[in-house]
């Protein structure tokens, strides 16, 4: 295989010239002792960044009408309708029969959620999936069957990996 040679950028800005002033890829390529395809890829980024140097911008202090500022609005506003759709699902839910049934824990329930791993001390705790609890009979059959379950919030240490619920 062979060895990596280092081109200087003034050989690199020669031979690129040479291409732009129309001599062809592969004679040149055998001249400077390199390949096609790394002429190509030259060829490429210069051209690339010649581009972006030369590219018209606006001078001058931003306008209220310029894309950055309609896009960034635009995805405010998604984000505002996503969060209140996501507030009345919430809703929703905490008046569910089964959310009901099941006693899913909700965001701040109770401060059920542990500030610190009890194994290690840390203080990065989070939460990692649920299970399902079934309570005692309390002898009112099977038809209260759902209300016998209830959904435990688990959480895992991000120091110790210890789960704790």
């Amino acid at each position: 295989m062979g060895e990596f040679k280092s081109i200087p950028m003034q050989a690199k800005l020669e031979v690129l010239y040479r291409i732009w002033s129309g001599e062809r890829v592969t004679r040149v390529a055998h001249e400077c002792g390199v390949s096609r395809q790394v002429i190509y890829a030259w060829k490429r980024r210069a051209e690339g960044a010649l581009s972006r140097a030369l590219k018209e911008k606006r001078r001058g202090p931003r306008t209220q009408d310029s894309p950055q500022n309609q896009e960034t609005e635009q995805r405010q506003r998604r984000t505002e309708e996503f969060s209140h759709s996501l507030e009345k699902t919430q809703e929703g839910k905490e008046n569910s029969y089964l959310s009901r049934a099941f006693n899913i824990p909700q965001p701040g329930d109770n401060g059920k959620t542990p500030e610190r791993c009890p194994a290690c001390g840390c203080e990065k705790v989070y939460k990692n999936g649920t299970y399902i609890k079934k309570n005692q009979d309390n002898g009112q059959g099977k038809h209260n069957e759902l209300k016998r379950m209830q959904v435990v919030q688990r959480y895992i240490c991000a120091w110790c990996k210890n789960s704790l619920s």
